[in-house]
């Protein structure tokens, strides 16, 4: 029986030292804290031959006792476990850089005993955060500025206005695409058209219509009258190193006139002043009678004035070189014709042998009579 009880005592004691040690903390000055402790029991059990008999003996038996505990007694805070792995909520952002929050929990490793630090409620849960999609953001391309239209070909014309082609850029800089970020989209040149001009094209110079005439000027005395009409150069006026109208500005036309001056300067231009008649210059068809009136006269067909004989003749005789002759005329007569000349009737012409005719004159105060081909005093009225 004394052998059981010192077991009991030993248990109680190594079991009391266990839980101190195990604790690993320090009580504060003044506790409640729960002592175990033991005490020896009496209990029978069956012995002898075949169980038969009673015998007993005394066994520890524990129990628990509040008491009042120091700081040289010991007992057991709560203890935490491990972290768990965080629980993180998904990233704000897809690039750049972000913040993602999250919560990592523990559990109750071992409960507070014997007036230990419990574990609160709240520390069983921490935030926590970090940083996420940090890889950069695609940067898109943008355009810069356009630069200033510059000349990309010539003008279309050496002179006055023209067309040429402009052109201007810009580039895919601003910002410039990164990261897998797109390129700018449509082009980065542009073009157009603008009008040029060099310098003026030369001028050259246009005549206007021309003016009325003039009224023909007096017969002068070389018996040739003259008009004119005017234009000028003025359609356009020749400029910018254009060439001078062609030509001249004045028109000038000149005719054969046989009145007035030309008729008295003819007269006096007569080989004898006794001579009746003249010639007229560049005229050989016909003359001047300057007897009286200075009136012009025409010599037959087939006659020209001849003024060595003071008579119309033959033209092969007179040798007349007028470019007033124009006239397809008969040159040639029947042997032995005899005609009048129509203005004077004191000549008569006789057609020759050869065919030509010869221009004859009636003795003084005789004419030339159709009807009986003679010369013959003329007819009193």
């Amino acid at each position: 029986m004394a052998v059981n009880s010192v077991r009991a005592l030993l248990a109680f004691f190594v079991l009391s030292s266990l839980l101190c040690e195990a604790s690993a903390a320090t009580c504060s000055n003044k506790r409640t804290c729960t002592e175990r402790l033991s005490r020896s029991k009496r209990e029978q059990y069956s012995c002898g031959w075949w169980g038969l008999g009673k015998c007993y003996r005394y066994v520890p038996e524990y129990y628990n006792v509040q008491k009042t505990c120091y700081m040289d007694e010991y007992c057991t805070h709560c203890q935490w476990s491990d972290w768990s792995a965080p629980v993180y909520k998904p990233c704000p952002v897809k690039c750049g850089g972000g913040i993602q929050n999250g919560i990592k929990t523990r559990s109750v490793k071992v409960p507070a005993f014997n007036g230990g630090n419990s574990c609160t409620e709240s520390d069983y849960r921490q935030s926590v955060s970090r940083n996420c999609n940090t890889h950069p953001c695609p940067i898109h391309g943008k355009w810069s500025q356009w630069s200033d239209y510059k000349d990309i070909s010539s003008c279309s014309v050496t002179c006055d206005k023209g067309i040429k082609s402009m052109e201007r850029n810009r580039e895919c800089n601003n910002p410039s695409p990164q990261y897998g970020g797109d390129d700018c989209k449509e082009s980065a040149s542009e073009t157009k058209t603008a009008s040029c001009f060099e310098k003026h094209c030369p001028i050259d110079g246009g005549w206007t219509d021309y003016s009325a005439f003039t009224p023909w000027s007096i017969c002068s005395g070389e018996c040739d009258q003259s008009r004119n009409r005017n234009r000028t150069c003025t359609n356009p006026k020749p400029q910018y190193g254009g060439r001078d109208c062609d030509g001249e500005s004045m028109d000038l036309e000149i005719r054969d006139c046989f009145e007035g001056e030309c008729l008295v300067e003819s007269c006096k231009s007569r080989r004898m002043e006794k001579d009746p008649n003249a010639a007229l210059p560049r005229n050989c068809k016909q003359y001047v009678s300057c007897s009286h009136t200075n009136t012009v006269m025409n010599c037959s067909i087939g006659t020209y004035w001849d003024q060595e004989k003071v008579t119309c003749n033959h033209k092969q005789r007179v040798g007349c070189d007028s470019d007033k002759d124009s006239e397809d005329e008969p040159e040639t007569c029947q042997p032995g014709e005899l005609n009048v000349d129509e203005n004077d009737p004191n000549i008569f012409y006789m057609c020759t042998p050869d065919g030509l005719l010869t221009a004859m004159n009636c003795p003084t105060g005789l004419v030339f009579k159709t009807s009986s081909k003679t010369c013959d005093w003329p007819v009193s009225s």
